[in-house]
């Protein structure tokens, strides 16, 4: 009995087997029926089919089989799907390698070579290798001189320095060569002079300083060149020769100083082409006279001074094109040609003007930045022909006026920014036309108050940014004032305060009532001359004694209403006022703190409160103070607040807050300071000092170094609505490497401004734009990209890139984060948050 039940098991294990064997069979003929010329499989299966018996023909396909699992073991630590191997944290080269393996992939190895015999199993097979992010230092000759069907290749992330010089001479069906991020020192001609399919080559982030000339002529297939990340100081005239099939060049984040003429000359299928981060002082006239099919064109972060005549005209299908960031102190009417560009950024340059017809050809145009220039003048028909222009960026300039038809014809326009100038009234009717207008940002400039024609103008607007206006409360403010409360929401009527008189500072205007205000303006006051006639009514003597009695009885029975410190200063304090031309050495005693109002210091003197060390507090209101001395403050070991506000002051020297121990506060406001450096605050902010208040609102601050904001750390810091505001972050130079690259530039995350909540949705390819915008999605000009533009309340990142480009700022891409022109809102202007494709 028990024989028969094994006999009975041992037969139900021979059918499994046998159909475990057809089931490989089955398998096996699939795959030969595809590979022709691998005939003799297929007569073995048609011997052991028609010449044994179907018993003995499983036995042996069975033993077959087992044989090809254990001859086609995946190698330990690695792991295998089909043809394809990879393989991780290897300290040897694997030697059981499955002979039919085609795709051979290796990451974070730490074997430090690679030798012929190490691909010798697998040479007939192989058709891709990859390794990356490996200690690989040496790659030995003949390596690939049998994987003749190799079409892929790739080393990344390694310490490979040099190759030998025949290593790909064999491989002349490779189609994609990568060598990217490695340390290579050189590039020797004989690595391509087989490759005559090459298509793509990989070379960015080496450490190549120069190219020799014949390197890239036998490349005569090649689409995608990138030599990006370099220090490439030149490049030979005919580096290119040949190449009449490439699309894709990449130069940027090298150390070029000039492009030879006739360099792209053989480049007539070009479309895109990254110069950007590089030393480029100057462009030839007829430079791309040879590339008409060039789409993308990057410029950006060079030291270009000018453009000359012509130079974009042969460019038909110039789509995108980046110029922010160099030198340019001019454009001329003949710079631009017909083309398809939509977006053109031309910020951070040094533009003073902007004449007529400038922008004429480019028809397409949705969005125009000319921010951060040196701009005091646009001629009214700057904008000429620009129907389609949806914003247009004037901030952070030098406009003290606009000119009354500068936006006219411009039907399209969504939003204008025009923040941190100097503009000190708005022409009439400036805005006619513009009945799409969602957004005008005025805030910051030198507004005094508004007459009710400028207030109808802009009536016109969804939203109008007041703020930060040197608003003057007196008579002449009640238009404002009353346009605020009939519109509270059109202007966050609660930002819109008053800045003079001091009595008013601080006050929200649309609050203000008429008792409030003074009687007539000090801009309506007549001010009469020794020569001229005084007429003056004489009150009647009894009631002039009545009133005089009043005011005695008053003053000997009430205390003063004090609305400011200055107003009615106490036993401790004096206050100077605009009789004052230099700092007086001697005080009263028992002063300790000291307000110029209105005085007309020009400068501070080194030394200047050295015979009052006693002094804690020091304010300088409303001054004609243009220089610091430094040493200025010196022996005031006392001092927990100094104020410097409102002055013409435009730098702050090294030194000039030496051993000031004991300070506590800081205020540099509505001053005109460009730029402050680590060295100048570098004492008083040291860590175990006592400063907990730094305020330096409403300047004109341009590219802060990091480490200047790094004092600031652990202290409350109030840097809202800056000129400027955000600092430039050294080494974070933007890629435009062809898709999803993230660019972190001008970031640090400050936050600026107000809020308003809406999201406003412009201009966009597929990239999240923050401008200006205020709690309302609105998909205007869209692509398919979220593109807040002007909001208030959202997250604005102006300037700043913490793009990871927060500007993450990849500028001109699909699929990118902008984060543009906003309003206390974490303020990166032209940073990004975009994920940026150059």
């Amino acid at each position: 009995m028990f024989c028969h039940i094994l006999l009975v098991a041992t037969g139900l294990l021979i059918i499994l087997a046998a159909m475990y064997g057809m089931h490989r069979l089955s398998k096996t003929m699939d795959k030969l029926k595809g590979e022709s010329e691998n005939t003799t499989g297929l007569f073995i299966c048609h011997f052991l089919l028609k010449d044994m018996d179907l018993s003995l023909a499983l036995h042996v396909l069975i033993i077959l089989n087992s044989l090809n699992a254990v001859v086609g073991a995946c190698p330990g630590r690695c792991k295998c799907q089909e043809n394809s191997v990879f393989c991780s944290n290897l300290t040897d080269f694997p030697t059981d390698m499955p002979t039919s393996t085609t795709n051979l992939y290796f990451s974070k190895c730490s074997f430090l070579s690679l030798k012929p015999e190490d691909l010798s199993n697998i040479s007939g097979a192989i058709k891709s290798f990859l390794m990356k992010d490996s200690v690989l230092s040496q790659v030995h000759r003949g390596t690939f001189d049998s994987t003749l069907n190799i079409t892929t290749l790739g080393f990344t992330g390694t310490r490979l320095e040099d190759f030998p010089d025949p290593l790909f001479q064999n491989l002349q069906n490779l189609l994609t060569l990568n060598l990217k991020n490695n340390k290579l020192l050189v590039l020797r001609p004989s690595w391509f002079s087989s490759l005559t399919k090459l298509k793509f080559l990989e070379l960015s982030a080496n450490l190549l300083t120069s190219i020799p000339m014949k390197t890239f002529h036998p490349l005569t297939a090649l689409g995608h060149l990138s030599l990006s990340v370099n220090s490439i100081n030149q490049l030979p005239k005919e580096a290119f020769k040949g190449l009449s099939n490439l699309k894709v060049l990449r130069l940027n984040k090298n150390s070029l100083q000039e492009l030879p003429i006739g360099s792209l000359d053989d480049l007539g299928n070009l479309e895109e082409l990254s110069l950007q981060d590089n030393f480029i002082t100057h462009l030839h006239f007829n430079l791309f006279s040879k590339t008409p099919k060039l789409r993308k064109l990057f410029l950006s972060h060079n030291r270009l001074t000018s453009l000359p005549q012509g130079i974009f005209l042969n460019l038909p299908l110039l789509s995108q094109i980046s110029l922010y960031e160099n030198q340019l102190e001019s454009l001329s009417p003949g710079v631009f040609g017909p083309m398809a560009l939509q977006e053109l950024w031309l910020y951070d340059n040094k533009l003073s003007r902007v004449e007529d017809d400038t922008f004429r050809n480019l028809t397409h145009l949705r969005l125009l930045v000319l921010s951060r220039n040196q701009i005091n003048y646009v001629s009214t028909r700057a904008f000429r022909g620009l129907e389609k222009l949806g914003e247009v960026s004037l901030h952070t300039n030098l406009l003290t006026t606009i000119q009354a038809g500068i936006f006219e014809g411009l039907p399209s326009l969504v939003n204008i920014s025009l923040e941190h100038n100097f503009i000190k009234s708005l022409p009439l009717g400036f805005l006619n036309g513009l009945n799409h207008l969602e957004q005008i940002d005025l805030r910051n400039n030198s507004l005094a108050n508004l007459p009710q024609e400028s207030l109808d103008a802009i009536t016109i607007a969804d939203e109008v940014l007041l703020q930060k206006n040197p608003w003057r409360c007196d008579k002449d403010i009640l238009p404002l004032r009353n346009w605020l409360r009939r519109h509270p929401s059109k202007a966050n009527e609660t930002l819109v305060v008053c800045e003079i008189p001091f009595r008013l500072n601080g006050e929200v205007i649309s609050h203000l009532a008429d008792e409030n205000l003074m009687p007539m303006s000090s801009t309506e006051q007549s001010v009469l001359t020794s020569t001229e006639k005084q007429s003056v009514k004489i009150m009647p003597r009894g009631e002039l004694i009545l009133l005089l009695a009043l005011v005695l009885e008053f003053s000997l029975t009430q205390d003063p209403l004090c609305e400011k410190e200055t107003d009615c200063p106490k036993e401790n304090q004096s206050v100077f006022s605009s009789s004052t031309t230099e700092i007086p050495k001697d005080l009263r005693p028992g002063v300790t703190e000291v307000f110029f109002l209105d005085s007309h210091l020009e400068r501070i003197p080194k030394a200047a409160f050295v015979t009052n060390p006693q002094l804690s507090k020091v304010e300088f209101l409303n001054t004609k103070t243009t220089s610091i001395e430094p040493g200025a403050f010196e022996g005031l070991a006392q001092l927990t607040q100094l104020e410097i506000s409102n002055t013409l002051l435009t730098t702050i020297p090294v030194g000039v807050f030496k051993d000031l121990s004991s300070l506590e506060k800081i205020i540099l406001k509505f001053n005109r300071i460009s730029k402050l450096e680590k060295v100048n605050m570098s004492h008083p902010f040291a860590p175990n000092n006592s400063l907990n208040h730094h305020h330096h609102t409403t300047n004109h601050r341009s590219n802060n170094h990091r480490s200047y904001y790094d004092n600031f750390s652990s202290y409350n810091t109030n840097r809202s609505y800056n000129h400027h505001a955000c600092h430039y972050t050294p080494n974070q130079r933007n890629y435009h490497n062809s898709t999803n690259h993230t660019r972190n530039y001008y970031s640090n995350n400050c936050t600026l401004g107000f809020n308003n909540n809406r999201t406003n949705n412009h201009y966009s390819n597929n990239h999240t734009n923050n401008h200006h915008s205020n709690n309302r999605t609105n998909n205007r000009y869209c692509n398919n990209r979220t593109n807040n533009h002007y909001s208030n309340n959202r997250t604005n990142n102006h300037y700043c890139n913490n793009r990871t480009d927060n500007r993450a700022n990849n500028h001109y891409s699909n699929n990118r984060i902008n984060n543009h022109y906003s309003n206390n809102r974490t303020n990166n202007h032209y940073t990004y948050n975009r994920t940026n494709n150059h």
